[in-house]
């Protein structure tokens, strides 16, 4: 059987609740002139222990006392007694009296037992409090003894403690297999008193925070009645991990197999190598629809939306004009101006301008920038639509390739759906069953995300559009180098400025304005600016609502538990 310790946390915790009618808050502290510990070892696996802890109050007033002890490790805790200076406490919440809750077996044992001295008001004097409780299936049988573990001071209290004394007593006729040992020693020096009868550990001056344990060794079956059921519980839910594991396992393995047999349906693309060499658009498709080819069909991105209003701009259907310069605190503001012109050639050209102008048909209506973006995004549902038709009209997508990524992202999202909600009827369970279940759900959420995984793998363009892709790759790659290139590279200034839509959709709006600006290139023609500084265009591209997309891609066991907290207040 793996060792396996006792789990006894003390937590002692001293509150004070101050007068309502009191003119001042005095200054008050406390600490520990004592705190001693007997621990009484029964036939049956418990142990009867006794503390009398004796605290010194500096200032006042305080009013109650309390500690906590989880019964984490244990059968419960019984025979719950509290006294204060010798006077022994009846149960209630009134004054001279003790709460105690949590205490019982089994079944209708808390997860920590709480017990609440309440005081008459103390200032300035020392109190002695005692508490006595069993504590049912402590000791743990072992192949070789039984073995008994005890932590006997808190894990965490912000006083001193002067002395402490832990005795230990056994059953008469039962002899220990070696002396009183200890473990778990932090910020503490206790000593083991040799030869003392009943088993003795003495300490002092204690720091905040420091602890120890003592743990005993006896003939198997000597202080114990059959294995405690907290560890009984403890090893079938040990048992039981394996077996869910393998089951969640399973699981996983089918979900992902299902997802991969659904990835087969649909023919996999061209292998298609990225052309680095293209330094100039492999095309004239506007630049919405370039992007969405480059981005392997993400036709609703924001970066789109905003390029298709660049380009509508060098078209002359529109002009960005500069309204206020801004400050060191703000940026400057922008408009969009219509123009005269007859409608654009393209459906997504028309929804942007119908977007941006909703309402305002007439030559030179004017939009804030920000407030264009706005609208825009609230209808990029309505715009990626119109960039997938149009995509759709030239070949460039598979409607078999789009239903079946569509299936696959729905069963995924729905399998992240449903094991997330499965976590919370396996989570009330926890209690009973331990941590094992979770397993399950887990195993749902994890193959679902592969499955999104798979899904997303799945290209919507067809072969052609696969094949055009691979260009504006290439193209955007060329494009960013020059850009980063600077005043050393082979493309002018001219060459970049026209190409803004196109790095705009390809997600280096921001790289290539930053590029012209360090370069002192004027600006498009399209973009009237009242700065001085030549920076109007990086502005755009930076603060624009539709920019995130735009400038966002340019950037790439064995030891006892237990202790707990312990404190004044």
């Amino acid at each position: 059987m793996k060792p396996r310790c006792l789990v006894q946390t003390i937590v002692l915790l001293v509150g004070v609740e101050l007068g309502a009618a009191a003119p001042a808050v005095e200054a008050k502290s406390y600490r520990a002139e004592r705190f001693d510990v007997h621990l009484a070892v029964g036939r049956d696996g418990s142990v009867l222990v006794t503390e009398t802890t004796v605290f010194l109050f500096d200032g006042g007033p305080f009013r109650r006392v309390f500690r906590e002890i989880p019964t984490a490790g244990t059968d419960g805790i019984v025979e719950v007694m509290a006294s204060i200076d010798g006077r022994a406490l009846s149960r209630g919440d009134g004054p001279d009296q003790v709460e105690v809750s949590g205490d019982g077996a089994g079944g209708a044992a808390g997860r920590r037992v709480r017990i609440r001295w309440r005081l008459p008001e103390m200032s300035d004097t020392a109190v002695e409090t005692q508490v006595r409780y069993r504590v049912l299936g402590v000791s743990v049988p072992r192949a070789d003894a039984d073995h008994l573990r005890w932590t006997v001071l808190p894990r965490e209290h912000d006083y001193q403690i002067a002395s402490c004394v832990v005795t230990v007593t056994w059953p008469e006729d039962v002899r220990p297999l070696g002396s009183l040992a200890l473990g778990g020693v932090r910020d503490a020096r206790p000593v083991v008193v040799p030869a003392a009868v009943p088993g003795r550990v003495e300490a002092r001056d204690i720091r905040k925070d420091g602890h120890f344990a003592v743990q005993l060794r006896f003939p198997s079956g000597s202080i114990t009645a059959g294995t405690p059921a907290w560890l009984v519980r403890e090893q079938e839910q040990r048992a039981a991990v394996v077996a869910y594991a393998l089951a969640s396992a399973a699981l996983a393995a089918g979900i992902i197999g299902l997802f991969a047999l659904l990835r087969m349906r649909a023919p996999g693309p061209p292998r298609v190598a990225v052309a680095h060499a293209v330094t100039a658009p492999p095309g004239s498709r506007p630049p919405a629809l370039a992007g969405a080819l480059r981005n392997n069909g993400s036709w609703g991105a924001p970066q789109l939306a905003l390029a298709t209003l660049v380009d509508l701009a060098q078209q002359g259907h529109v002009e960005i004009e500069e309204v206020s310069a801004g400050s060191r605190w703000s940026a400057p503001t922008f408009e969009v101006v219509r123009r005269s012109r007859p409608a654009p050639a393209h459906e997504h050209e028309r929804s942007v301008l119908d977007r941006v102008f909703e309402g305002q048909a007439a030559p030179n209506a004017r939009v804030p920038l920000a407030r264009a973006g706005k609208a825009l995004m609230r209808h990029l549902g309505e715009f990626g639509r119109s960039v997938r038709e149009e995509l759709r009209r030239e070949r460039l997508v598979d409607d078999d390739r789009v239903a079946l990524r569509r299936l696959l992202t729905r069963v995924a999202v729905a399998g992240v759906i449903v094991g997330a909600i499965a976590f919370v009827p396996v989570g009330l369970l926890l209690p009973r069953t331990g941590p094992a279940p979770t397993l399950i759900p887990g195993a749902i959420v994890l193959a679902s995300l592969v499955g999104l995984a798979i899904g997303r793998s799945v290209t919507p363009l067809s072969d052609r559009g696969v094949l055009e892709a691979a260009r504006w790759r290439g193209f955007d790659t060329s494009l960013r180098a020059a850009a980063k290139a600077g005043a050393g590279g082979t493309t002018t200034p001219a060459q970049l400025t026209e190409w803004v839509g196109y790095a705009t959709a390809l997600g280096a709006g921001a790289v290539l304005a930053r590029c012209l600006k360090d370069r002192g290139a004027p600006l498009p023609a399209w973009l009237r600016s009242v700065s001085a500084d030549g920076g109007a265009l990086l502005h755009v591209m930076t603060t624009s609502h539709l920019a995130g997309g735009a400038g966002g891609a340019s950037a790439a066991g064995g030891g006892a538990a237990g202790g707990g907290s312990s404190g004044a207040h």
